[in-house]
């Protein structure tokens, strides 16, 4: 429809430069051009997220352990009374170091050295 309407009015500014003697007039079509364009509606669809739910924004610390110290983390594990993944294990020793250092009043006394 708005292609016809321009179509059109281009035909007629061409007509009328096209006689002899007719002043030219500034460009009609631009009065009633219709440049409206409807568009649909955009739904917003949230992405699902990957993994287990985030337990809290803390910081990522990545930590290597050597076979032996994996041997005695899953046995360890294994000891407990709920089944318990690596990583909620290692927080559940570390709360219970932390709670125990929490307490201790000061350092020991160092040890004498023997003499020989």
């Amino acid at each position: 429809m708005v292609f016809f309407r321009l179509a059109w009015a281009m035909e007629g500014i061409l007509r009328l430069e096209l006689e002899p003697g007719r002043k030219t007039e500034p460009f009609p079509s631009a009065c009633f051009c219709d440049n409206t364009v409807t568009m649909k509606r955009q739904t917003v669809i949230t992405k699902k997220r990957r993994g287990p739910v985030p337990t809290g924004k803390g910081t990522l610390i990545g930590v290597r352990l050597q076979p032996s110290h994996l041997v005695a983390l899953d046995a360890w594990i294994a000891n407990q009374d709920t089944p318990l993944t690596r990583p909620e294990a290692i927080r559940a020793m570390m709360e219970t170091i932390l709670h125990i250092l929490s307490k201790d009043t000061g350092e020991k006394p160092a040890k004498k050295a023997k003499i020989r």
